[in-house]
């Protein structure tokens, strides 16, 4: 008599029942039934799942289709370890979907190909320190009531978290390299599960802003969600980092919907003048930009006050006005009263709105540029 339970989980082999619920009547295989109705002992039952995988692997495969390993809704009564498959007996595509696993599943050191563990229980403790996941992972609506143990893992292909349960910082992403945290896809609502520790973070973008149809909505609250627990930790680097991540976002949102005039917003222009608060060097360039478009049109108003001739002598004093006038653009900058001309005529107006528009630009321009070499150097 097949299992229900293999059923239910889609085995292709149906396993001998070695117990019967009484009270719902269903019949469960060794590895579908509890964990205190195995009949054997955990070692002997980790012994049949190793068993059950060793023979995965010498069995014909059909080409172009993806087969896997069915471990789907299996019951691990204790402490398991896959140590043994390493990157010289690498796991093979595994299905774990909906399995249980009762006490520690230690995974350290393990080579896996494909795995899902999309929906399973880690009720202990689980260990996936140094393991390689050379095919990828999805940990979809899986459960963690233990901590879980990512150090120094490799992530070579999409490790998907999606919907996971886990208390706080209980997942340990330490000391993960640049490659690995790029394919790590976790969204806003995972944040928190996870300690980042050590870790070398990609100067791009993580999922979801790197898929190939990004969704920068998502990925917007991925980069506040980072900022925000950064900033709990009192990580100032990375808050910056994630502060400028989720403005990006936020202007490719911008530009989705205004195409170039995104760049004459204010997120634009707050993103072309000091990076989003966080580059000052580029703020410093505009700053120097500013002073040198100051001191061009002040050297044309001069030229305009001695009635733009070449054959006139050369009028020393009004020359010498031009970086005492330059000064006074520049707020908080104090210089002695002097007795500069004044321009006639149209030029008189002119200069006035230019001086105005430059008092103002150059004073918010040193604002951003404070305050960008403040986020900087901050502690």
């Amino acid at each position: 008599m097949p299992c229900c339970k293999c059923k239910e989980h889609s085995w292709p082999d149906p396993q001998p029942v070695i117990y019967t619920d009484e009270a719902d009547k269903k019949d469960y295989c060794l590895f579908h039934a509890p964990a205190e109705h195995k009949g054997m002992t955990v070692e002997d039952f980790n012994k049949q799942v190793l068993k059950r995988i060793d023979e995965f692997k010498t069995k014909p495969k059909t080409p172009g289709k993806h087969d896997f390993c069915n471990l789907s809704g299996t019951i691990f009564p204790g402490e398991i370890s896959f140590g043994s498959y390493d990157d010289s007996n690498p796991l093979p595509h595994v299905s774990l979907h909906k399995a249980t696993f009762v006490g520690v599943a230690n995974f350290e050191g393990t080579m896996f190909s494909f795995t899902t563990f999309s929906v399973a229980t880690f009720a202990g403790n689980a260990r996936f320190g140094w393991a390689t996941f050379a095919g990828g992972a999805t940990f979809v609506e899986t459960v963690f009531e233990g901590q879980t143990d990512f150090r120094w893992a490799t992530f070579t292909k999409e490790m998907r978290f999606e919907r996971v349960k886990a208390e706080k910082n209980a997942q340990l992403m330490h000391s993960l390299n640049t490659a690995s945290l790029a394919n790590l896809n976790f969204t806003s609502m995972e944040t928190e599960c996870f300690s980042f520790k050590g870790c070398d973070w990609p100067d791009g973008g993580l999922w979801p802003e790197t898929e190939k149809e990004p969704s920068y909505k998502a990925a917007e609250e991925l980069y506040r969600s980072l900022k925000q627990k950064a900033a709990s930790e009192h990580d100032q680097p990375m808050v910056s980092k994630w502060h400028y991540r989720e403005k990006l976002m936020a202007l490719e949102q911008i530009k989705a919907k205004r195409g170039w005039k995104a760049r004459l917003g204010l997120t634009g222009l707050y993103y072309w003048c000091s990076g989003f608060g966080e580059d000052p060097a580029q703020a410093f360039r505009v700053l120097a930009g500013l002073l040198g478009v100051a001191f061009l049109a002040l050297c044309g108003f001069k030229l305009g006050e001695t009635g733009f001739s070449f054959h006139r002598q050369i009028a020393w004093n009004k020359i010498l006005e031009i970086p005492a006038e330059l000064l006074a653009l520049i707020p908080f900058v104090k210089t002695e009263a002097t007795t500069a001309s004044s321009p006639e005529g149209i030029l008189a107006p002119v200069k006035a709105i230019f001086t105005g528009s430059m008092h103002i630009l150059l004073a918010a321009q040193i604002a951003l540029f404070a305050f960008a070499l403040r986020n900087r150097f901050r502690r």
